[in-house]
């Protein structure tokens, strides 16, 4: 059972101040300094002057918050400061209409512990009670109107508080019944109306509805995910929910005029190491999308435009150039994917899908120094004289991009020698497609082109015209530059 306890302020202990100064002495945030666990996700949320608030759980288990200062990508950050306590999850943030930004976590005991900031102080830490074992969820739908939601530690039911209540406190924890594979995540498209959603029996996603007066039942809207879902609502009864499915990969479906998408495969390739945050701009009308990426541990962010069309996966806070590739190819996908260098992010596109061989990928690393950024990149295939990039470009190495495929052997190049009015890259890109969806690539016209970026096609035959499958039966890969906008 929730124990419905009164709001008591409480000190909890900080963690260890060296480790915490270390792992966050610098602006680019060192990525083991952040938990990649799927029961400890970052917590997002964008404030009502259209700032990003991040929230980790560090590796001293204490909370860490740092704040984009700005709507864009581009915009600077805060350095990263530490909110103190003894975190047992990940964080769960949300903002008020008068701009206070709520953090939840699961603390000492099992309770439920609660921040908040107003204007740039913070407030104590205050201990809500409970008995929980999950990721908490938040959600402000009104002024001075919290809901916070948690699974029960005892019969793993969906637990509930909300602040305030006619007597000016917290209500004192309700059990909503069902049973939890994980945390629960909330979203509000309108006052005193909240869509829950959670995993529950078979990974199958279900969700559960204040409308006002009285709690709609349980319904299943979809299958199959592990962890914490999150959640977002905007004008026009809209609903977008993302989480992590049972392979690793990231998903996400939307609802609006009475219906379900239907899971979508938008946010893939990249494989998470945790559950995911959602971030809606409800100002701009444009979510972010904010994971702890597999391999790299690296915090990843990936945005949306206003018509819902996501975009590439980026670092979340390391700079916006593209400064050096390495490869991880192994025939073991598991051990792939974790065999980039440390600070590296694997793309997650395998780059010998359905050809066989190992899988590979490319693992990028990003900066905030344009010095060292990459300009341009190319496939190339040896010749009688061996592996010759361009004049000024690089190979990556000895490492044949077809390994295993049986395909012909292809490598990549780079330059970091801008060309003429050219900005360096700062990300890459990939669009697939089967073979047999391949008409005019016979006559060497490219069949699939970048829809965001520059197709990599530079001394590559005219019968594959940068194809990254080259000479297997796998699917046609061609890999797209994206260039930084300043």
């Amino acid at each position: 059972m929730f124990v419905p306890a009164a709001a008591a302020m409480v000190a909890i202990t900080a963690g260890s101040a060296r480790l915490s100064a270390q792992c966050f002495r610098d602006r680019d945030t060192p990525p083991s300094c952040v938990r990649p666990s799927p029961t400890d996700k970052p917590g997002a949320v964008v404030d009502n002057s259209q700032h990003l608030h991040v929230f980790v759980k560090g590796t001293d288990n204490a909370l860490w918050h740092r704040e984009r200062a700005g709507a864009d990508a581009t915009s600077s950050w805060s350095v990263w400061e530490s909110l103190a306590g003894t975190l047992l999850s990940g964080p769960s943030a949300s903002v008020r209409p008068d701009n206070t930004i709520d953090v939840f976590v699961r603390g000492a005991s099992n309770h439920l512990a609660h921040r908040w900031l107003t204007g740039s102080a913070w407030s104590a830490w205050e201990d809500l009670g409970g008995n929980i074992d999950s990721d908490p969820t938040s959600v402000s739908w009104g002024p001075n109107r919290v809901d916070v939601f948690a699974r029960n530690a005892v019969d793993k039911t969906l637990g509930h508080n909300f602040w305030p209540t006619s007597t000016g406190r917290w209500s004192g924890w309700e059990s909503l019944g069902g049973v939890l594979a994980g945390g629960p995540a909330v979203a509000s498209w309108a006052p005193n109306r909240l869509d829950v959603f959670m995993a529950g029996g078979g990974s199958y996603m279900y969700t559960k509805a204040w409308l006002g007066t009285a709690w709609s039942e349980y319904a299943q809207v979809g299958c199959c995910i592990v962890g914490t879902p999150t959640a977002y609502a905007s004008a026009g009864n809209s609903l977008y929910v993302s989480a992590l499915g049972t392979d690793n990969r990231l998903f996400g479906q939307s609802y609006s005029n009475g219906g379900w998408s239907g899971w979508q495969y938008e946010l893939s390739p990249w494989h998470a190491a945790s559950s995911p945050a959602l971030a809606y701009n409800s100002q701009r009308h444009t979510p972010e999308l904010i994971a702890m990426v597999a391999g790299g541990n690296m915090l990843m962010r990936l945005a949306a435009d206003n018509a819902g069309n996501w975009g590439l996966w980026q670092p979340l806070m390391t700079g916006p150039y593209l400064t050096d590739i390495a490869v991880t190819s192994n025939a073991d996908f598991a051990t792939a994917m974790a065999g980039c260098p440390n600070g590296y992010a694997p793309t997650g596109q395998d780059l010998n899908e359905g050809a066989g061989g190992d899988y590979i990928f490319l693992c990028l690393q990003w900066g905030s120094d344009r010095s060292r950024a990459i300009y341009n990149i190319g496939i190339q295939t040896p010749n009688s004289a061996g592996m010759n990039c361009p004049d000024g470009y690089t190979v990556l190495g000895d490492n044949d991009l077809n390994k295993g495929s049986g395909g012909s052997y292809l490598y990549l190049c780079f330059t970091k020698a801008p060309g003429a009015g050219q900005l360096p890259l700062s990300n890459i890109g990939f669009r697939t497609t089967t073979r047999l969806a391949l008409v005019t690539a016979f006559v060497g016209v490219d069949p699939l082109t970048c829809t965001t970026g520059e197709n990599v096609a530079f001394a590559a035959s005219s019968k594959n015209m940068g194809d990254l499958n080259a000479g297997t039966k796998g699917k046609y890969i061609i890999a797209c530059m994206i260039r930084a906008t300043s």
